[in-house]
């Protein structure tokens, strides 16, 4: 979460290594809502804390944003699909969507972003 809890809406979401006996803004929960909520992250601009976000309509290589968390919306559901891919909700159908989350720049700090399930990096 960039070195903090509280990430403001719309910081990008990045994938880093993990530092000596973990920290407080890399640690991450899966909600009842199917969103990826980041642990901690409640604060008064976003009662409910800060979700992994990707802007409606979904396309390849959006990037994954923090965003408030807003409940079963379209653009903040995750579903582990059969291949052990976070893959997104369909805007307009209650099932698993086209896109996974994926890392931009494997193997280095990345942005978390969009892309084919069929391809990527799994995230």
């Amino acid at each position: 979460a960039g070195g903090t809890t509280t990430p403001t809406a719309g910081t990008p979401v990045t994938v880093q290594l993990c530092p000596a006996g973990g920290s407080s803004d890399q640690r991450f929960g899966y909600t009842t809502d199917l969103a990826i909520k980041l642990i901690g992250s409640e604060t008064s601009g976003a009662l409910n804390g800060m979700c992994l976000d990707a802007s409606l309509p979904h396309s390849a290589g959006t990037s994954v944003t923090f965003q408030p968390c807003l409940g079963r919306v379209a653009g903040q559901q995750w579903s582990l699909d059969d291949g052990s891919r976070f893959a997104s909700t369909r805007e307009t159908e209650a099932v698993l969507g086209d896109f996974c989350l994926s890392v931009k720049n494997p193997g280095q700090a990345s942005d978390i972003v969009l892309h084919g399930c069929n391809g990527g990096v799994k995230f």
